[in-house]
This record gives structure tokens, C-alpha cells and sequence, in this order.
């Protein structure tokens, strides 16, 4: 029978139906030339795979202050089998850093990393991967290779500012979270554009 099912098969079929999705993703990078799940549609995907599956997913953040007093933050997400939840739950972690974000209290600090953290948690489960970059150059003969899950593209100046302008407009189907994740970004550019995710604009 169909609840008989442990919580690994579960999210196999999951990952199964998500990667099966015929749905067109609605992001698109017009800076990177790639699209993207947005993250309604994310969670709209999970959220069904999950009802149809008989899963539950929660997200939460773990914290541990060493004894310097630095305070480390570890998101986790875990699968519950909703037929059996007696069952050991599975569950995904991401380390994760409270942005430093100036004109906002800790509750949006919170917030803003919640936010982020469920978006990739969920993607890390359930195998949701965005299309890796391939840019032509500039005769379009040539193609640049493409990154992998650790390489990430150097940005310029002008190309960074370029990018916070889309942003501030709300004119761009680009989101902070893809540009975090496509770019090299020193700690002030990490700042800048984590401010945008705690706006709640994205």
C-alpha cells in the first residue's frame, strides 16, 4: 500500500515528480542570461510534492556560540513520513551567516536569513537545481565552460553596480538570492545585496 512507503521512498518520488515538472521557470537572469525557479514556484513545487508524497518539511536555525563568543548558524530542514511520523526524520543542513544589515532590528535580521536558507534548503533536498551559466562570447563562436556547484563568476564594479540599481528598481526578474550564488562578492557586496533580501521586495 502507498502509506507503506518509508520516508526515503517518499522523497525519491518527490524528487522524482519535481524533476519531471513541465512547469516554465518564471526567473530569469538578464544580467547571466539563465532562468531560474522563482521562489513562489519553489515552493509551490515542494509543496505539492510533498502533499502528494505524504511528507512534511520544516525549516528551523540551529545556533552554537563558541567560547570566543562568536555565534555560528546552521539551517536545517527536515522531512517528516506524515503516515508514520514516529519514523527518523530526514534531514538537510546548510551553514548559514546573520547578515549585518543597518536600519533593521533582529526579528528582520532573522528573517532575511530564514527566508534565504529555506530557499536552498528546499533546493538541496528535493535536488531543485538552477541552469548552470554558459555565455557566448563576444563573436558567439566561443563558450566559456561551464561552473561548477563551487565555481562562482567574477563581476566588476560597474557590473555589480549595474546589478544593486535592477535591484532597488524592482524592475529585474533576477533575484539576491541568484546573484549571491553566481558571483564572487567581497563582505560589503554580500551586505549590500542581503539588504535586499530582508526588504521582503523579493
Amino acid at each position: 500500500m502507498e502509506n507503506t512507503k518509508n520516508t526515503y521512498q517518499r522523497l525519491l518520488e518527490a524528487k522524482k515528480q519535481i524533476g519531471s515538472t513541465t512547469i516554465k521557470k518564471k526567473g530569469r537572469n538578464a544580467f547571466s542570461k539563465y532562468d531560474y525557479f522563482t521562489p513562489s514556484q519553489i515552493t509551490n513545487l515542494v509543496l505539492t510534492a510533498c502533499i502528494d508524497n505524504g511528507l512534511i518539511g520544516t525549516a528551523s536555525i540551529d545556533t552554537e556560540t563558541l567560547d570566543n563568543g562568536v555565534t555560528k548558524y546552521r539551517g536545517v530542514y527536515t522531512l517528516v513520513n506524515v503516515d508514520n511520523p514516529e519514523q527518523y526524520p530526514l534531514q538537510f543542513h546548510l551553514p548559514t551567516e546573520l547578515p549585518e544589515l543597518k536600519a533593521t532590528n533582529a526579528a528582520q535580521k532573522l528573517g532575511g536569513m530564514m527566508t534565504y536558507v529555506n530557499r536552498y534548503l528546499q533546493m538541496l533536498a528535493f535536488d531543485i537545481s538552477e541552469d548552470a551559466l554558459d555565455l557566448d562570447d563576444k563573436d558567439g563562436t566561443k563558450k566559456v565552460s561551464k561552473p561548477t556547484a563551487k565555481q562562482k563568476i567574477k563581476i566588476t564594479e560597474e557590473q555589480f553596480k549595474a546589478i544593486c540599481e535592477g535591484l532597488s528598481s524592482g524592475n529585474v526578474k533576477y533575484t539576491p538570492e541568484s546573484i549571491i550564488n553566481a558571483y564572487i562578492l567581497d563582505t560589503e557586496q554580500k551586505e549590500q545585496i542581503s539588504g535586499f533580501i530582508s526588504s521582503g521586495k523579493f
